[in-house]
């Protein structure tokens, strides 16, 4: 079974734009390259930085965006997490969702062809 990950709480919060599309004008934030998914569906910020990724990864390794995610929200809305932690600590947390241990093995299967 998959361990859960947990995230500081305070001042975690859902923001909606409903019917809006974000220009740069509206969305005053930084996009991370390595994790703005073209099909992601929550846009969690942290500081500065915004990360597009998807609501099922999310929901299946923190309790707290399960909870959070089962609000219905209306159909036409974009979800927007803002979270209290570090861009640098989001990241991450991202990394470990996405990639788990394959980094781990890649970087260590680079250093014994070294």
């Amino acid at each position: 079974m998959a361990e859960k990950l947990a995230l500081s709480t305070t001042a975690l919060q859902i923001d909606r734009l409903e019917g809006q599309r974000h220009t740069t004008l509206e969305f005053p934030f930084r996009m991370c390259q390595d994790f703005w998914f073209s099909d992601g569906n929550v846009i969690l910020t942290a500081g500065p930085f915004a990360f597009k990724v998807h609501r099922g990864q999310l929901e299946r390794h923190a309790e707290i965006f399960q909870t959070m995610l089962s609000i219905p929200q209306p159909e036409n809305a974009d979800c927007i997490i803002n979270v209290c932690d570090s861009p640098t600590d989001v990241y991450h947390l991202l990394r470990a969702l996405y990639d788990g241990l394959y980094a781990t093995k890649r970087l260590s299967i680079l250093l014994h062809f070294q």
